[in-house]
């Protein structure tokens, strides 16, 4: 998306179309915030004071489709469990599902210009009817962090439903070092510009962690921490055995896949040593020297299962500014199925493992030769570990834990509880 071509046809259409789009908004923001705005207030703090058992109607802008992992357990669940007496959840993704597999994830220019077309259309539509909810959630961002728009749309919102709820799940004012986006000036100028004001212009921010929060306090302090929960009643406890091979797994999105690379050394000493198999369960494959990788195509009804049949399950990552402000879910899905982990001890990671009781972190790659040689040749304590590994992420990771706290901060967006 970054060649030439991309280039002339963001100029010739999305800026124009933006614009335009962003005027309409524009006006009708204007004249929302002057003519009908001041009712609206006044009736509906009598409506939360008349009327406790009034739903909150929520608007939410959904990053993706639920097929993506940070939408399904931010906002797609959420939505889920809580009883609609209390919150009716419109939820927005940027275009339908089947427009989504169509159109980008095909990777040619011509069905991406086409997708993020669509992508205007239907979030201005969305952006348009927003002044009809009490708060609007907005999750990640409003066009999508694959194009590099000028944050206009935010603007256009706040006039319209100065109620934002921003939620925050990643480092978002940087790109991945690693990706082609990340050497841009101008892109991380852009994302950075995007972000400040999406966290300035909401009323309160969620965030899934305290390093995400220090970072989102110093432009605002209504923030939140909340952490993207485990519903644990979709896994199945893995029943550890002697088996071989001993699966070693992992799960997650293609663009992770690099993080594999750090441990490939250490995964081909042992695969000498034990009968193992690197179990990938993603949308791509990947190939490691001297390992025996078995490729799971993801799927959001069988990941659970599939992750129940790992032995071990793994998570490394480098460490920089952008993977300290990640939420380490899958070392959750992990425990939530039973698992013992090894993961590399970056942000939330060395909170979220217990060293010796949980899993084990690993910084370099001798450390993560050792550590998965315990728990490969140690059956008993895989049960031991994946046992308390369970009963950690029941107690503090489970959807009922945070539910309480996901609904206060519904509350307190929309000016229910405290505040505007």
């Amino acid at each position: 998306m970054l060649n030439w071509r991309w280039r002339i046809l963001y100029w010739l259409t999305f800026l124009p179309l933006g614009t335009v789009l962003f005027s309409i908004l524009f006006v009708k923001g204007v004249a929302h915030t002057v003519l009908v705005a001041p009712l609206l207030c006044v009736g509906r703090h009598l409506s939360f004071t008349k009327s406790a058992g009034h739903p909150i109607r929520l608007l939410c802008l959904a990053y993706m489709n639920d097929e993506n992992a940070s939408a399904r357990h931010r906002i797609y669940k959420y939505a889920q469990l809580i009883d609609p007496a209390t919150v009716t959840f419109q939820i927005v993704p940027p275009t339908g599902l089947d427009l989504f597999k169509n159109l980008f994830l095909r990777g040619k220019i011509w069905r991406h210009y086409l997708y993020f077309i669509m992508v205007f259309l239907c979030r201005f539509a969305a952006v348009w009817s927003s002044s009809r909810y009490d708060a609007v959630f907005l999750q990640r961002d409003i066009i999508s962090e694959f194009f590099y728009d000028p944050p206009l749309f935010i603007f256009a919102l706040r006039l319209l439903n100065k109620r934002i709820i921003y939620d925050v799940d990643d480092a978002m004012w940087i790109f991945p070092p690693h990706s082609i986006r990340g050497g841009s000036r101008a892109l991380n100028f852009l994302t950075r510009l995007r972000f400040f004001w999406n966290v300035r212009l909401s009323s309160i921010i969620i965030v899934g962690n305290e390093y995400l929060a220090e970072y989102v306090r110093k432009i605002n302090d209504s923030v939140m921490v909340i952490p993207t929960p485990v519903d644990t009643t979709m896994y199945t406890v893995q029943k550890h055995k002697n088996r071989e091979p001993i699966i070693i797994g992992w799960t997650g999105g293609p663009g992770n896949l690099v993080y594999l690379k750090l441990i490939e050394g250490p995964l081909s000493r042992l695969a000498l040593r034990y009968p193992i198999q690197l179990r990938v369960i993603s949308s791509r494959p990947i190939k490691m020297n001297g390992i025996d990788v078995e490729f799971i195509p993801w799927d959001k009804v069988s990941e659970a299962g599939n992750i129940a049949d790992f032995d071990i399950g793994i998570m490394p990552v480098y460490d920089n500014p952008y993977t300290r402000g990640k939420g380490g879910f899958k070392i959750l899905e992990y425990m939530a199925a039973g698992l013992p982990s090894v993961a590399s001890p970056v942000g939330v990671n060395a909170n979220i493992i217990h060293e010796g009781e949980t899993g084990f972190t690993a910084h370099d790659e001798k450390e993560w030769e050792d550590k998965l040689s315990i728990l490969i040749a140690d059956e008993s304590l895989r049960i031991e570990m994946g046992r308390l590994a369970r009963e950690f992420v029941c107690a503090r990771y489970d959807y009922q834990v945070w539910m309480p706290f996901f609904l206060n901060a519904i509350e307190k967006g929309c000016g229910k509880i405290g505040g505007d």
